[in-house]
């Protein structure tokens, strides 16, 4: 392999954290001119299985295809892929529409196919990244397009086309399109994170293209593969047209897109700016901003219709330079415009959005009264909408108001409770209105209207005559009474008279109405998690606030000042990690203040200094592993990182994400082998206590690992043995052992001991607010002196005790005697003396019946022979539940919190019985793990 020689690179943010690239509506393009690599865009695109062989790359001419437009194009040609072969697709993408995948996206291929339907199906993207599914998108052999029988539209043979699909499973919809032209939009089955989910940025799986669970493929030809993690409109689909020998960037957007506020949005501030993505050619921009659609998408240059406000503006956002109105809907058009030498205008949607109400209502009110009323016409039937429609309108349903007559000797009041306390604005009154009203005279007339902040002192605000209602199905609110802006938490109302005067009384409906004095809408949202540290605190401001007072700390009923800020945002600074914060704003106006909620939200737990997810294969670019993590190539020590063939990451072997650093280390000629890490941070903030890797060990490594830290050397103090497991191990470092880390400017991971070798598998390296504790790690590992129970051979030979212990659950132990009596193993870890607190055990499962239902720990100081010592016996819940426990799955119902504090060097594990002796010939397991510590 030949690499680069690499200076190291400074990563200068604040604390050389890795950071994941803003992939959010970031576009990723694909246009195979001799090789993989992306033209543009986060996504990255591998071989999967061994396809690298079965792919050619030239020219449409050279393969003697038809010409595309723009000139001769770089094409792939790819066979009809067997399931274990095809494209690996990394979305690069984080979680959308409110799952933990990618849920809404746009793709489209630029494809030729020289015989559609001549093998039946091709499918286009297989979002099962183990491809043990159906695929997601087919050509079917008429040339329609989709899936689940739903095939509109017609792709030819021997004929360029581009396919385009948005898939949007909150809406459940994939929307699809031939060479720009919607062939229709059909309904899907899966829902958030169902089939049709694209796999997120980090995760172990991708997306596979061109291939699919049966052979369903086909040869072909591709130019172009362009995703979006946004749902691109028909337009934009229309404006990219048909293929391009440059692809869809050929066809770019061109027109205005994602604006803010969205297209329909509502109850948006009156300070707004408007703002919005623009065309990727264009230099300017016109606006157009007005309270009529029609002038808004009528208007130009030549008629501007009062509403084209900005001309060849830079920027792409806009302040209206008059007041917004409270209530309005505003319409708004931006067009892109090219530089010189054309000038092209690309005209773009008309897009609108209403600005908040002067006043809201209140919502969520509790009614209460004195009177006497029926379990049916209650006085909640005045708060809660029953019989309103969407025009304000009232029925003359009896049951959709209150009813009731005065107690004895008292007037009759009803009262209304808020969750807080509001600055009222007015009350809106519907009367008693059944259909002889105006003859019963029911409804409400003399009331004295009261106001209160704690439901003791009250205020009056006045006496009211209520107007009759018309006793009529159109009915609307015809009194409004008048708070002024009071601060009330509650209101009651004593009844007078009624209209009639019969001593009965009624009333249909009340809506209040308030100013939002307070502050709202906070972000980070009330009770969010994994904040970030460095996170800017913000609000919708109380209405007429000059200034707010911020209150922040951890404890909710001692909050400290932390700043009185004119804006409606606050950097706080200083946030310290795996911590709950609470805070508060309160509005301060010109003559009053307005408290505002207690919000709360917790920090991320840790800070990642490297995850490895960064890196491809890309060596030209510098973004290959060892570009960043410096090896013995340029630092001369015995250390390689990464794979001497691509992927030079590792993939199969992650404690997290998608990729690891595989560190290969030889000690032959040089006394260590270390990869050196450059980067930027002060780690005293923050409350950060303890760096934190993973390391995954291979059988045979030798030698003993260490960390420098600007130079500053700490060993790590785990048992040497456990650089030769095959499992994932936590190594917390103090940092209080590193000296000054208010500066730290490199990281270096090292294996020394004279002739040391092996290869160790690094991920996750973090740092925490505090030192973690290597608790309930699995002290069993490969290379273990295992022996079975009984050790009689009785077992298949590729099925033998050791594969209880070698953290492969694909492998297992099979003992034909457990049908009859007791079986297990005993293990003498190589580790030594531990304290073991747990166990999981995972299932093998191909004949549930085989599955253990009970067992027994054991412990001995003596020999891997005994004598033993029970430490505990139990049930094993999930294996002998109704259904089968799922294949190759630990047990969820714990049996790793038992109390032990006991270390012996050798342990045996029993399973006395198993989940249906009857049937089953033998006891099987995949996976022992025993959980504890190292003995001091």
């Amino acid at each position: 392999m030949c690499r680069k020689v690499i200076c190291f690179i400074s990563l200068v943010l604040a604390f050389g954290l890795v950071t994941s690239r803003d992939a959010l509506a970031e576009a990723t393009q694909f246009d195979f001119a001799g090789d993989l690599r992306a033209s543009f865009g986060p996504g990255t695109l591998g071989y999967y299985g061994a396809s690298s062989d079965l792919v050619s790359f030239g020219t449409a001419s050279a393969f003697g295809l038809p010409a595309l437009p723009g000139g001769d194009a770089a094409v792939m040609q790819f066979p009809a892929f067997s399931p274990s072969q095809g494209l690996s697709f990394d979305t690069a993408s984080p979680p959308s529409g409110g799952g933990s995948m990618v849920n809404q996206y746009t793709m489209i291929w630029d494809v030729l196919y020289p015989n559609v339907g001549a093998v039946g199906y091709a499918c286009l993207y297989q979002a099962d990244g183990t491809n043990t599914s159906d695929g997601e998108l087919f050509i079917n052999s008429a040339g329609g397009i989709g899936v689940h029988g739903n095939y509109p539209g017609k792709v030819n043979s021997n004929q360029w086309h581009r396919i385009a699909v948005v898939v949007d499973l909150v809406a459940q919809t994939m929307a699809k399109y031939i060479d720009g032209v919607h062939i229709g939009t059909q309904t899907l089955t899966s829902a958030v994170d169902g089939r049709h989910a694209l796999h997120a940025a980090g995760s172990a799986l991708n997306t596979l293209l061109l291939t699919d669970e049966d052979n369903e493929t086909n040869t072909g030809y591709i130019n172009c593969f362009y995703f979006v993690d946004e749902l691109l409109s028909e337009s934009t689909i229309e404006e990219f047209g048909g293929p391009h020998a440059d692809g869809v960037i050929a066809s770019a957007v061109t027109k205005a897109r994602n604006p803010d506020p969205a297209d329909a949005d509502d109850d948006v501030p009156l300070d707004a700016v408007l703002s919005w993505t623009p065309g990727k050619t264009a230099v300017a921009r016109d606006v157009y901003f007005g309270i009529a659609f029609a002038d808004a998408n009528d208007a130009s240059r030549a008629n501007p219709a009062d509403v084209l406000v900005s001309q060849a503006q830079a920027a792409a956002t806009y302040e209206p330079t008059a007041p917004l109105e409270y209530g309005q809907t505003y319409y708004w058009r931006i067009d892109e415009v090219n530089a010189a030498p054309d000038f092209t205008v690309f005209k773009g949607d008309v897009w609108s959005f209403t600005t908040e109400p002067f006043a809201y209502p209140v919502a969520d009110v509790i009614a209460s009264s004195n009177g006497i009323s029926d379990q049916i016409s209650t006085p909640q039937r005045t708060v809660d909408g029953s019989g309103l429609d969407a025009d304000g309108q009232h029925s003359m349903v009896s049951s959709d108001m209150w009813a009731a007559s005065a107690p004895a000797e008292e007037p009759l009041t009803i009262q209304y409770e808020f969750d807080r306390i509001y600055k009222l604005q007015e009350m809106l009154v519907w009367n008693y209105n059944v259909q002889f009203e105006t003859i019963l005279g029911f409804g409400l007339k003399d009331v004295t209207v009261e106001y209160s902040e704690d439901g003791d002192n009250w205020i009056v605000l006045g006496d009211v005559e209520f107007a009759r209602a018309t006793a009529t199905a159109t009915y609307t609110a015809n009194t409004v009474v008048d708070f002024g802006g009071v601060p009330a938490r509650f209101v009651r109302l004593t009844i007078h008279s009624s209209w009639g005067g019969t001593g009965q009384y009624g009333l249909s409906e009340v809506r209040f109405l308030f100013i939002p004095a307070q502050t709202r809408e906070p972000q980070p949202a009330d009770g969010a998690t994994d904040v970030s540290v460095d996170s800017m605190l913000a609000w919708r401001a109380g209405r007429d606030a000059v200034s707010h007072e911020v209150y922040l700390g951890t404890d909710a009923d001692a909050l400290a000042p932390a700043s009185t800020v004119s804006g409606n945002s606050y950097a706080p600074g200083g946030l310290n990690l795996a911590s709950t914060y609470y805070w508060q704003v309160n509005a301060i106006q010109e003559t009053e203040s307005w408290d505002g909620p207690i919000w709360s939200f917790a920090t991320q737990e840790y800070l990642v200094v490297e995850d490895f997810e960064s890196y491809t294969d890309d060596i030209d670019a510098g973004e290959a592993i060892f570009d960043t993590w410096i090896d013995g190539w340029v630092n001369n020590t015995g250390s390689t990182v990464g794979h001497l063939e691509t992927p030079f990451a590792e993939r199969a072997i992650v404690h997290s994400g998608r990729q690891s650093m595989p560190l290969f280390y030889d000690n032959t000629t040089t006394a260590v082998s270390e990869a050196d890490y450059a980067l930027s941070g002060n780690w005293t903030l923050y409350g950060i206590k303890s760096l934190s890797l993973y390391f995954y060990g291979a059988e045979g490594n030798t030698g003993q690992l260490y960390v420098k830290i600007n130079n500053t050397k700490i060993a790590y103090d785990g048992p040497a043995v456990n650089l030769a497991r095959p499992s994932w191990q936590l190594w917390s470092i103090d940092l209080s052992q590193a000296g000054n880390v208010s500066n730290v400017s490199s990281l270096t991971i090292g294996i020394e001991g004279v002739g040391a070798t092996g290869v160790l598998y690094i991920d996750d390296i973090r740092l925490y607010p505090e030192v973690l504790q290597r608790v309930s790690a699995d002290i069993t590992g490969a290379g273990d002196v295992v022996k079975g129970v009984p050790d009689d051979g009785d077992w298949p030979a590729a099925e033998h005790p050791a594969l209880a212990i070698d953290d492969d659950v694909n492998t297992k132990f099979l003992h034909f005697k457990g049908k009859t009596e007791p079986t297990g193993i005993q293990v003498t870890p190589l580790v030594g003396a531990t304290i073991v607190t747990g166990l999981t055990l995972t299932t093998a499962n191909d004949a549930p019946e085989r599955d253990p239902v009970a067992f027994e720990l054991y412990g001995s100081n003596a020999s891997i022979d005994g004598p033993y010592t029970l430490i505990v016996a139990g049930d094993v819940v999930d294996f002998a539940g109704a259904t089968a426990w799922p294949r190759f799955t630990k047990n969820a119902t714990p049996i790793d919190e038992f109390d032990n504090s006991v270390a012996y060097l050798h342990y045996q594990v029993l399973f006395p019985t198993v989940r249906n002796p009857a049937s089953a010939n033998s006891m099987q397991i995949a996976e022992i793990e025993l959980l504890g510590a190292v003995a001091d």
